[in-house]
């Protein structure tokens, strides 16, 4: 039993009240966020990480998460760039908020509209560069858009970069943080220089480490996952969180379920839990 037989199971386990595996989603989600990817080689602003930052914007980076949930049924109806226009921003803020928060709704207006502005300039900057300099030229402006137009902080940032298909990107919270650090992937793979559990950097680092050395065999899409960190914070995340609003797994969380995990044999937290006398050779 090896690191990538146990992700191999936990993309064919199946999400709970869904006819759905974990690899299905992964593979649609993989595709989705190629898909943005490529309409920034066309020239164009993807429209689905421009949501992503509105519903930031207003659940003030998903901590209000039923306003999260609000905003994402709203948009659905609307093109993100008609806010631009007062009427329309008003009239979606409106079915938000119900005006219940004055100082949250003008904060919202004024961010969202910086915001849009941005990215629309944005969006006309790439349509006059040179198809080998959009997608640089993208990843650091709209990162910086993200940052100082919106307020969104680093793990956002990396989670709607990532989503733009720049796997690069890691957005480690606190259920990826849990998972390097109770599996001993952060031990074994976090360098002499980068070797602080606390620090968001290095807990990336790791990831990329490992992944590089233990999932060149697994594959999404016939990719190996070794080249995609960002997919594998996305395995993890489902692997982990136990939240009721969408499809999780729940078995690395809070209060893990080691005996059923798929990885449980090569995990540093069960066998020390379940088989102690194999910590040595661990």
């Amino acid at each position: 039993m090896n690191f990538a037989e146990g992700f191999e199971r936990i993309l064919n386990l199946r999400l709970p009240e869904k006819k759905e595996t974990v690899r299905d989603v992964i593979n649609r989600d993989f595709n989705d966020f190629l898909k943005n990817k490529e309409r920034v080689k066309e020239g164009k602003v993807p429209m689905q990480p421009v949501r992503m930052g509105i519903s930031f914007i207003c659940s003030r980076s998903g901590r209000w998460a039923y306003l999260d949930t609000k905003v994402r049924e709203q948009l659905k109806e609307r093109n993100p760039m008609d806010l631009l226009r007062d009427d329309e921003l008003e009239s979606f803020l409106d079915d938000v908020y119900a005006r219940c928060d004055t100082r949250v709704y003008k904060d919202a207006k004024k961010k969202i509209s910086q915001f849009l502005g941005a990215v629309k300039n944005l969006n006309d900057k790439l349509k006059r560069l040179p198809e080998n300099e959009r997608l640089k030229i993208f990843e650091e402006e709209f990162e910086k858009i993200l940052k100082t137009k919106a307020n969104i902080g680093r793990k956002g940032c990396d989670n709607i970069l990532r989503d733009c298909g720049f796997f690069n990107h890691i957005p480690v919270d606190i259920h990826e943080r849990r998972f390097l650090l109770r599996t001993g992937i952060f031990h074994k793979y976090a360098s002499p220089k980068a070797s602080d559990p606390t620090d968001y950097d290095d807990l990336a680092k790791a990831m990329v480490s490992f992944c590089k050395e233990e999932l060149k065999e697994v594959k999404i899409n016939g990719e190996p996952l070794s080249n995609f960190p960002g997919m594998v914070d996305l395995i993890i995340w489902y692997f982990s969180q136990k939240r009721t609003e969408q499809p999780s797994l729940g078995i690395c969380s809070k209060d893990p379920r080691c005996k059923e995990c798929p990885l449980k044999d090569v995990c540093f937290f069960a066998i020390q839990q379940y088989k102690p006398h194999l910590i040595r050779e661990f």
